[in-house]
């Protein structure tokens, strides 16, 4: 039989050489992958952690937008609502205990907590009053460059009317002072703040005309109210 008949196919031998430099290519090229995912994944952490309070205070803003198309429909018993002027230990220290409050929480101008958003406020506040306080109107006294202050921080979602009372001086140390009033809603059962900015106080109206808008806006949710205002 003729051997060079016989069919053998191409062999081409890699160099050793040529293996280890394939190799040494495959290794670099997968540490670089490595290094910019690496560097891409740190990049996208930092961003997470510089941005996450923005996101957290977008939630939480929308969930107050929910809250507040519940409260549309919320249906509140007839009960005398009663007003509690006066500082935070005041309001604080109140011990009695009703269906549904109302409390207009005052901080002074020289107040550290001045210097803190309305949002912590809040939180504050109802830290020592959930469990006896529903209904609660606060209304933040600050100077008007801190006001300012909060209102960039907020996104300006808070612009309200002001008003500058003059007839109650233990509360107020000077003129240069802005009031907000908001109402805020506690409900017990589910231990949730429902929120619902009012944005109907206009300017230089006193205690007693605030108790009256205050009576009129629960009508409008069709309750007839009858308001203990106390000084």
């Amino acid at each position: 039989m003729d051997k060079s008949l016989n069919y053998s196919p191409l062999k081409l031998p890699i160099p050793k050489k040529a293996m280890v430099g394939l190799g040494s290519l495959i290794l670099v090229s997968w540490a670089i992958i490595t290094v910019i995912l690496f560097v891409e994944y740190r990049k996208s952490k930092a961003l997470l952690t510089e941005y996450s309070p923005i996101v957290e205070k977008y939630n939480y803003f929308k969930n107050l937008g929910e809250q507040h198309r519940t409260l549309e429909t919320m249906q509140l018993p007839e009960t005398v609502l009663k007003i509690v002027t006066g500082d935070s230990t005041k309001v604080r220290s109140s011990k009695e205990k009703t269906d549904y409050a109302v409390a207009i929480l005052f901080t002074k101008n020289d107040c550290s907590s001045c210097l803190e958003t309305e949002l912590d406020l809040w939180q504050k506040f109802y830290t020592h009053n959930a469990e006896n306080l529903d209904v609660v109107a606060i209304a933040k006294i600050t100077p008007l460059t801190t006001q300012e202050k909060i209102e960039r921080e907020l996104g300006g979602l808070w612009k309200q009317p002001v008003y500058y009372d003059k007839t109650e001086p233990s509360l107020f140390e000077h003129l240069n002072i802005i009031h907000t009033p908001t109402l805020l809603f506690y409900e017990k059962t589910t231990r949730k703040i429902i929120y619902a900015h009012l944005g109907m106080v206009g300017d230089r109206v006193g205690p007693e005309s605030f108790k009256q808008k205050v009576a009129a806006w629960l009508k409008l949710k069709g309750k007839m109210v009858n308001l203990d205002y106390e000084s």
